[in-house]
């Protein structure tokens, strides 16, 4: 398919979802599960991985509905596993949440769904799972992540986290404080003074 096509049903596809009017007297808020997904690499840096959706082939995190008898960040892991064949360490609570429109169907009225998203520190990629052939998967540098977001409020997740990983970082490596002028050296206390 030409570029200019998958350009062409792309802009359609998210103009359809923009255009999309809720309808909250009718239509319930539904919770989806995701994984804003990350790796290191080279001098303490991360690169983020996103995923084109099937059919629009924007760019997104893994996500999907609830899994009966997993944790919400366990679904997130498993959307992870099933989309873009990673493996990782979700974290338990979720980085934060966001409300986006989703076509349930084309053609369908479009429906509120609120995203709980959690960080997954992806240590494996899997030859084989459920949706490979079906998404690109791709490594972005955070700022790349950032700008190819298809959705703003996923970018300003991404900006919180980028933000919340560099604060982790420089505690961790500031210098310990000492209450006292005594430390303990292999099992005696010296003084300080």
């Amino acid at each position: 398919m030409p570029d200019s096509t998958k350009k062409a049903k792309r802009a359609a596809a998210k103009q359809a979802l923009q255009d999309a009017a809720f309808d909250n007297d009718r239509l319930a808020l539904r919770v989806q599960y995701g994984a804003l997904g990350y790796r290191s690499i080279d001098r303490g840096g991360i690169e983020i991985l996103l995923i084109t959706s099937r059919n629009t082939k924007r760019w997104i995190i893994p996500k999907g509905w609830p899994i009966k008898g997993l944790k919400p960040c366990d679904s997130a892991a498993q959307e992870a596993f099933e989309e873009a064949g990673v493996r990782g360490k979700v974290a338990r609570r979720p980085l934060g949440k966001y409300i986006y429109s989703k076509l349930l169907k084309a053609g369908s009225k479009a429906v509120p769904c609120e995203l709980q998203v959690y960080a997954l520190e992806i240590h494996k990629q899997e030859k084989r799972w459920p949706e490979a052939g079906q998404r690109e998967i791709k490594w972005f540098r955070p700022e790349e992540a950032i700008a190819v977001a298809d959705e703003a409020e996923l970018s300003k997740l991404i900006v919180a986290f980028i933000a919340h990983r560099a604060k982790s970082a420089s505690i961790a490596t500031a210098p310990e404080k000492r209450s006292s002028k005594r430390q303990k050296f292999g099992g005696k206390h010296l003084s300080l003074r």
